[in-house]
């Protein structure tokens, strides 16, 4: 579980070593950075930590709608439940007040 949490910060990171890449390509293209074997290992690990990443998040999204559905409904239900009650005791009092008079 602690990659999951170092993932996102790896891949902020390729990122931006694939930026610096591309712009030292532009100013000088005989280095021929992106075509070096380095370059595309970097960019087989960056392909794949973001299809693992992108996987993470739908399935997490997923579990979180559901979550946040079921405490809705149980907040909905609460609330029924304690307006029930609310008028019970209403009820309750408007009756012993017409015992007491």
């Amino acid at each position: 579980m602690k990659i999951f949490k170092v993932l996102p910060h790896m891949l902020i990171v390729l990122a931006l070593i694939f930026i610096v890449i591309e712009v030292l390509d532009w100013y000088n293209p005989y280095m021929n950075f992106l075509g070096l074997n380095v370059s595309t290992i970097l960019m087989t690990v960056f392909c794949l930590l973001s299809l693992v990443q992108s996987a993470r998040m739908i399935f997490c999204e997923q579990k979180l709608s559901k979550l946040s559905r079921q405490k809705v409904k149980g907040a909905q239900k609460n609330r029924l439940k304690s307006k029930k009650a609310q008028l019970g005791t209403q009820y309750s009092l408007k009756t012993t007040q017409r015992n007491i008079l």
